[in-house]
């Protein structure tokens, strides 16, 4: 992740302490958080989450923007894949993309 060797790098150079370093992110930025702190969580001190996506399995039939959800989930091939009615097996990999998937790596102190 280019967003983690940026920080390493500003670690490196005495910019940045490790004790420090936050993360914060509203909407899709929020769901970029949630993704962060849920595959490494071990590099922030606090994480601030607001209006997150979490769940895109849960959002894609609930959404204004479903293509979103396609996108995120599918990348470049996702005008393939929209449907109306996602199949169950768009819904695992919704889920699989989703922060929500990484829960269970969450450390707090």
């Amino acid at each position: 992740m280019m967003f983690l060797s940026a920080i390493d790098e500003v670690i490196k150079f005495g910019v940045a302490s490790p004790s420090k370093i936050s993360v914060m992110g509203i909407s899709h930025g929020g769901f970029l958080t949630t993704h962060l702190i849920g595959q490494t969580s071990d590099k922030f001190v606090a994480a601030a989450a607001i209006n997150p996506v979490c769940n895109l399995a849960l959002m894609v039939g609930t959404t204004d923007i479903p293509d979103w959800c396609y996108v995120e989930a599918f990348g470049t091939n996702s005008k393939h894949s929209f449907t109306q009615a996602p199949s169950p097996q768009h819904l695992t990999r919704f889920y699989n993309k989703s922060p929500i998937s990484h829960l269970s790596k969450v450390c707090t102190h």
